[in-house]
């Protein structure tokens, strides 16, 4: 599935996208097709702008395929490669989870049950840490919450101190 402009040049990078995402186009729901293309269309602009690429899109329209066929876009859109495969990969507790690896890892089962317990113990090891800050934080009612988070982002809603005349 390589083609010879794979070496991560950005027109290779847009080529291997842009034909993925035909594929994706023939084979996919038209809705689930268009929440995908939107995502992955926000997703390079943000990348090409040097901004760190987060969720984007309504996460109630991202089932489980469309999760898996951004993941598999983005990797090629990071890599410019079209060999990763999606794998299972389940949290510590046994929820369903993926992962994108290379062909090597996904073909050779001690080395992809390698990566498995890595992650495991990586989610396990980070939890612990995470739980414990959580419970120490004071919690705040979520409207407050907003009013902060509105005030920290939209100068115009944030208080105003009072100028006085003459000063």
């Amino acid at each position: 599935m390589n083609d010879a402009n794979d070496s991560g040049s950005d027109d290779g990078r847009i080529d291997n996208v842009s034909l993925y995402m035909e594929t994706l186009k023939a084979r996919m729901d038209p809705e689930q097709y268009d929440v995908l293309a939107k995502a992955v269309h926000e997703t390079a602009h943000l990348i090409a702008e040097g901004h760190q690429a987060g969720p984007v899109g309504d996460a109630s329209q991202f089932t489980d395929d469309v999760q898996r066929e951004y993941a598999t876009v983005l990797a090629i859109l990071l890599t410019g490669r079209m060999d990763h495969r999606l794998v299972e990969m389940p949290g510590p507790d046994g929820s369903p989870g993926f992962a994108i690896v290379e062909a090597s890892a996904a073909d050779d089962p001690a080395k992809l049950q390698e990566l498995r317990e890595k992650h495991r113990h990586f989610v396990t090891e980070a939890a612990g840490p995470l739980q414990r800050a959580c419970r120490h934080r004071p919690r705040q009612r979520p409207e407050l919450r907003r009013l902060t988070m509105r005030r920290a982002t939209h100068p115009r809603t944030a208080p105003r101190r009072p100028t006085r005349p003459g000063r």
